[in-house]
């Protein structure tokens, strides 16, 4: 049986790809390690001033990184932890994959080619780039959801029809917005005119069966928000599993679009 979560992975990285190929980890990674010897009593490496903003300090002997010094591995202790596969991921891996593991593994040892040179940590998702990876999928959701509108309506605008039965004010915007550009001599279709959730609306068949529709329109809509409006998507640790529970409908909604629109022959 596939695990849903790789399937999802999967999916991310696929959708995310025009812009992953310029939004890397090592785009938001920190690079120039602050490290320890190992040597000495733990809990004095860690209180020493040049490690007070840190919770995970690479300790280096003989020249390489093996091990990683953890203020506080849940129980209130710091430990020592050997270096595994689970705290090691590429600069050049896409900055979508780092996100969905980033609840299980909160930090990870950054290889740039053969060496360990950088660490990535969850407050490094305020960061610019987590924005402009918002950014791409939304688009993309936006752009199929055009194109679904389109065939589901043969290209006409009988759409407003529906989305005046549905949201007759929304409608009535979308008209106003129309005149006022035609006055302008700006000749725009009605699509263009539309918000994200108005042609979301009207396209409800197209989207995953058995999904929350109201609920997740709504945490798709506040992702939507942060994103316009160019706030931190993740202002918090506390607001990590709803950050990626938001990706994982942005992502759910367009792929369940896209499959749609390829069995209509578009």
């Amino acid at each position: 049986m596939v695990n849903p979560s790789q399937l999802f992975q999967s999916d991310l990285r696929r959708l995310s790809k025009p812009l992953s190929e310029g939004l890397r980890v090592r785009h938001i990674a920190h690079f120039g390690l602050a490290v320890c010897s190992g040597k000495g009593d733990q809990e004095k490496v860690l209180s020493l001033r040049k490690f007070a903003a840190y919770d995970h300090i690479p300790i280096r002997e003989s020249g390489k990184i093996v091990a990683i010094l953890e203020r506080n591995n849940g129980n209130g202790e710091s430990v020592r932890r050997a270096l595994d596969e689970d705290v090691l991921i590429s600069a050049d891996e896409p900055l979508a994959n780092f996100i969905h593991t980033v609840r299980k593994q909160p930090y990870r040892l950054v290889l740039d080619g053969a060496r360990i040179e950088g660490i990535v940590t969850r407050s490094d998702l305020l960061k610019v780039p987590v924005l402009l990876l918002g950014y791409s999928l939304l688009s993309q959701l936006e752009l199929l959801a055009n194109r679904a509108i389109d065939i589901k309506y043969n290209g006409s605008d009988e759409w407003l029809s529906e989305l005046e039965r549905l949201e007759g004010e929304q409608a009535k915007k979308i008209a106003t917005k129309k005149r006022k550009a035609a006055s302008e001599n700006l000749f725009l279709p009605a699509i263009e005119l539309a918000d994200l959730v108005d042609k979301l609306r009207v396209i409800r068949d197209f989207l995953p069966e058995g999904c929350e529709f109201e609920a997740e329109l709504r945490e798709l809509v506040r992702f939507r928000n942060a994103v316009d409006h160019v706030r931190p998507l993740i202002p918090s640790n506390a607001h990590l599993d709803q950050f990626v529970r938001r990706l994982e409908i942005v992502t759910t909604w367009t792929v369940a679009i896209e499959q749609k629109i390829g069995r209509h022959g578009g």
